[in-house]
Parts: structure tokens; C-alpha cells; sequence
């Protein structure tokens, strides 16, 4: 019995420590599940007007009362996920939303800057809201030949895509795209901004929900 009482004495400063660390990890759980970790901090604002540029598509009224503009990436799994969410969001409101499309192609994603370029090719005959679907819904498909097929399956004229494809406007236009985000710090794909600041984006129900609670600021009764 004395051994052991000498052995908890010897060792009375662990076992503080020890507790002490216990109770700050339990602290942070209960905080983090209390206020969800998000790093809005850093969140980029930007002025509405530099969002977009003379060659970017976009979807709904200009004098809309919520512009969102979506740094994107065709070859980013996250990308497909947002993509018919934010596609739903701009059909239930029409009226009220303007969607606008610019590219940020990492470095590692295979195909994706081709890909950019083929949709802004396929947006030179009005179907380049058609064309990014398909190749969403075709990820990692983007080969030439991939790309000459989907614009096949659109009906237009094929002589002309290849063309557009290959003339360098196009691809000054991508280029154009990442530069800017880059010198603006995009840094992820996707990045959506809501009237000119970043969106802090967790899961795709997010961005529903971010987009209705600012109609409603806006004050669209959405009910």
C-alpha cells in the first residue's frame, strides 16, 4: 500500500497534465461541434463588375438581384457535384438569379483546359450551357475525339468547332480566366461568389441555402 501511495505521489504532476490535456480536447470537440470550423476570415470580396468579363456566359437578367459567379474546373469531382445544383437553383429562379461561368482548370486535372476551351468553341454557336453538361456528365472524357463527339451530339457544325477549337482566342480566353482568379486568390475548385464575396461552401446544400437567405435580404418572398 505504501509503494503505491509513494508511486501516485511521484507521479501526481502526469496525472494533472494528463487530466488538463483530457479536458482541453474535450473542449474543442464541444466547440467544433458548437460552430462548425469555417474560414471565413479569408473569404475574398471582389467588385461585381470585375467578376465578369466580356467573353463569360451567363445565365439570367444582367440587372439581376443576385449574381453568382462560379470559378470552375471540368475535370474536379467537387465541380460535377455542385454543377445541376447550381443549374436547379438558376431554373427555380429565373428572374431573380444570374449565373455566370469562368474557368479555372488546375494543373493537375487531365483534359480540363482542353475541355475549357471546346466549351467556349461550342458557346460560339449557342450551346455552350449544353456542351459544359455533357462534359460534367462525361468526366475524364476529354480527349479530342471526345470533344468532337459531344459537339456532334449538339447538332452544330462540327467544321466550325474544330476550327474555334484550335484558334487561339479561345484559348487566350481560358488563360485569361485563370489569370484572373489567380491574381484575385482562387486557390480550390469550385469557388462561387455571392453579389461580389465568396462563398464559404461546406456541402452542396449550402449553396442553395446561401443563395435563398440572400434573395430573401434582397426581399423576394420566397414562400
Amino acid at each position: 500500500m505504501d509503494q503505491i501511495k509513494e508511486l501516485l505521489k511521484r507521479n501526481v504532476p502526469v496525472f494533472v497534465i494528463g487530466g488538463i490535456t483530457v479536458l482541453i480536447f474535450l473542449f474543442i470537440i464541444f466547440a467544433s461541434q458548437k460552430n462548425p470550423p469555417t474560414d471565413t476570415a479569408n473569404l475574398i470580396e471582389v467588385d461585381q463588375e470585375e467578376l465578369t468579363a466580356v467573353h463569360t456566359y451567363t445565365k439570367g437578367p444582367n440587372n439581376a438581384l443576385v449574381t453568382v459567379v462560379e470559378f470552375t474546373d471540368f475535370g474536379c469531382p467537387a465541380c460535377r457535384s455542385f454543377h445541376p445544383e447550381m443549374k436547379a437553383i438558376a431554373e427555380d429562379y429565373p428572374k431573380y438569379i444570374r449565373w455566370a461561368f469562368r474557368h479555372f482548370p488546375l494543373p493537375n486535372s487531365e483534359g480540363a483546359y482542353e475541355a475549357a476551351i471546346a466549351a467556349q468553341a461550342a458557346g460560339e454557336q449557342d450551346v455552350f450551357w449544353e456542351y459544359a453538361d455533357l462534359l460534367f456528365e462525361n468526366q475524364g472524357e476529354f480527349k479530342e475525339g471526345d470533344l468532337i463527339r459531344y459537339a456532334d451530339f449538339l447538332g452544330i457544325n462540327i467544321n466550325q468547332f474544330r476550327d474555334d477549337y484550335k484558334n487561339k482566342t479561345f484559348e487566350d480566353i481560358v488563360t485569361d480566366d485563370i489569370s484572373f482568379g489567380n491574381r484575385i486568390g482562387i486557390n480550390a475548385t469550385p469557388t462561387f461568389f455571392l453579389n461580389g464575396k465568396q462563398m464559404s461552401l461546406q456541402t452542396v446544400g449550402d449553396l442553395r441555402r446561401q443563395i435563398e437567405e440572400e434573395l430573401e435580404n434582397q426581399g423576394i418572398n420566397l414562400n
